[in-house]
Parts: C-alpha cells; structure tokens; sequence
C-alpha cells in the first residue's frame, strides 16, 4: 500500500450541507428527525455524504410540464 493515495470525501457538516441544500438548518434538523434525508451520526454530530444528498435531491425532482406532456403522447 506504500505510495498508494486515497481520496476520500470528507461528509458535510449540517451547516454544510443545509448551504448546499439551500435550506436552514432548522429544516435540515426536522428532516432528519422525520427520517426523511440521509444521515449518520458520529458521536454526537450529525454528518452528511454529498452523494446521498444529491440521490436526495433527484429523487424529490418535479417533472415539467412538457416531460409530462411527452408522457400522455406516449
């Protein structure tokens, strides 16, 4: 393993990640506690991975009106 480098992303903060989330932390805290965003604690702070939040954020995505559109041709 000598020589070797790994990259490993380093989790959001819950400040963090409500700026990336463009939402305050008080939200971000009652996500959490409805379990409706990913998390994990460590110890007493609750962490974020970018990649779970962006899951988050594709799977909350609102169709358009013309990608619904496109779906009542089809």
């Amino acid at each position: 393993m000598q020589g070797q480098t790994f990259q490993i992303d380093k989790p959001f903060t819950v400040q963090e990640a409500a700026t990336y989330l463009c939402l305050s932390k008080s939200r971000l805290y009652h996500l959490t506690s409805k379990r409706a965003l990913p998390f994990f604690k460590r110890g007493q702070a609750t962490l974020f991975r970018k990649e779970d939040l962006d899951k988050w954020l594709q799977s909350n995505r609102q169709k358009s009106a013309d990608e619904i559109r496109q779906e009542a041709k089809s």
